[in-house]
């Protein structure tokens, strides 16, 4: 984005999903080449469900780890603080996306996320250093609600004091991205962060 222009009025709140937008998801080639299987296998092996359930804070870490993989499979995780370590050490910024929300917040927009996500966001938050960035974590473990179900987009308008229409979303799936459209909010699907750029380009205002 050019500096010296507006997007949209400043007091429009940009709402980022988390995994998959602003950090690099571990779940598709990280945590496959950890257990040594393709990312096919994984999807076979895992617990239909658990991982659901840890995101909405229904399951802790230690219930997760012991339950991760499907019951008939006959597996279960050798070395769990291993893969966790795996995991959370492959948090990183999605290419581009540290520079984009800098300039957001020099530009004076408020930013929050709204996430899927087990409480591991706490570490993701702490290894980027994403307070520079946002007020405020939305976040299915807290709220016990997933994108796209109304109630977690309703969470945000509740504790923003605000209506839909002047928030942002950003997410990577467009199921999210439509049910957010379908409340009111502008909405935009994260393909990588250049054509991000490009979208939020359209909305600038002189």
């Amino acid at each position: 984005m050019k500096r010296g222009k507006t997007l949209v009025a400043t007091d429009t709140l940009f709402v980022f999903d988390l995994m998959g937008t602003v950090v690099v998801d571990p779940f598709y080639e990280v945590l496959p080449a950890h257990l040594g299987v393709s990312f096919q296998e994984l999807l076979a092996l895992k617990h239909p469900t658990i991982w659901v359930e840890f995101e909405r804070g229904l399951r802790s870490e230690a219930e997760f780890l012991a339950n991760f993989f499907h019951p008939e499979s006959g597996r279960t995780l050798d070395a769990p603080e291993a893969l966790v370590t795996a995991y959370t050490d492959a948090f990183d910024f999605m290419p581009g996306m540290e520079s984009l929300l800098t300039e957001l917040v020099d530009q004076g927009y408020p930013l929050w996320v709204l996430s899927n996500y087990p409480n591991w966001y706490e570490i993701a938050r702490r290894k980027l250093k994403l307070d520079r960035f946002f007020e405020k974590y939305v976040v299915s473990c807290d709220i016990r609600h997933r994108k796209p179900e109304p109630a977690a987009f309703q969470a945000v308008l509740d504790l923003a004091n605000r209506p839909a229409a002047q928030c942002i979303f950003v997410d990577d799936r467009q199921v999210n991205v439509d049910a957010a459209e379908q409340l009111g909010f502008q909405a935009l699907l994260y393909r990588d962060t250049a054509e991000l750029r490009r979208d939020l380009e359209q909305l600038r205002v002189s």
